[in-house]
Order: C-alpha cells, then sequence, then structure tokens
C-alpha cells in the first residue's frame, strides 16, 4: 500500500442543486461544477490546483493571512467546454506533514508520494 492518489481542482460560482429521487443524496451542476473537474483534470496526484478567482475569494480566510496557505501561478490555460482561458494556481500548504515531491517509479510509471515524517524511521525504507 503506498497511500492515496488524490488531486483537487477547485474553482467557484453559482450552481444548480437537486436531491436525487434514488439517493435522496445532493447533486450539483453547473459551470463551476465544469470548470472545478477541467482543474482537476490539469493537476497530477499530490497537487492542488484552483482558479485565479478561487483564490482571489479566499485571500481574506485565515490560513491565507497567517501564510499557512499559498498559492503560486501556473499560467492561464484553456480548458475544454470554457470559452475563456483560466489561469491556474498550485495551492500549497506551510503544513508539518510536507510531501516529497512526485516520483515516476520507471518500471510501472506510478507516480509515488512519501511523507518526510515518514523517511528514515526504522522500519520504512526511504524513496
Amino acid at each position: 500500500y503506498r497511500g492515496f492518489r488524490l488531486k483537487a481542482g477547485v474553482h467557484v460560482g453559482q450552481l444548480n442543486a437537486h436531491v436525487s429521487p434514488t439517493t435522496g443524496k445532493m447533486g450539483y451542476r453547473g459551470r463551476a461544477m465544469n470548470a472545478a473537474a477541467r482543474i482537476m483534470a490539469a493537476t497530477t496526484a499530490g497537487r492542488v490546483l484552483c482558479s485565479r478567482e478561487c483564490w482571489a475569494a479566499a485571500v481574506n480566510d485565515p490560513a491565507v493571512l497567517d501564510g499557512t496557505m499559498t498559492a503560486t501561478s501556473k499560467g492561464s490555460v484553456q480548458l475544454k467546454g470554457l470559452a475563456e482561458q483560466v489561469e491556474l494556481m498550485e495551492v500549497s500548504s506551510r503544513s508539518t506533514l510536507r510531501l516529497v515531491p512526485a516520483q515516476r517509479t520507471p518500471s510501472r510509471g506510478i507516480s509515488r508520494q512519501v511523507s518526510s515524517s515518514q523517511q528514515g524511521l526504522p522500519g520504512r525504507s526511504a524513496p
């Protein structure tokens, strides 16, 4: 087991919400959902990308104000289904749990994320 392969794409905007009559769960649709899905498709495991609009909406959050969360522009891209280009921001955390950058395993082509706090511990090998 090498851990979760998580990635996230985040955007802000208006949504249409509905309750599924079959499952009773909420469902969401709209341009913001499409944009978030396309942003997520543009990133890789272990990364969080958001639109510039999303980051602008978050700048007054305490985690952003105290420097715990930061974002770096990755440039503007044209995403499928969207008329305008979207500037993507890579969000990172100044957390005590730091992740080593994704590494390619040559034999299988699998990205691997390893917590730096796990490196050098007995019974665990460094990547």
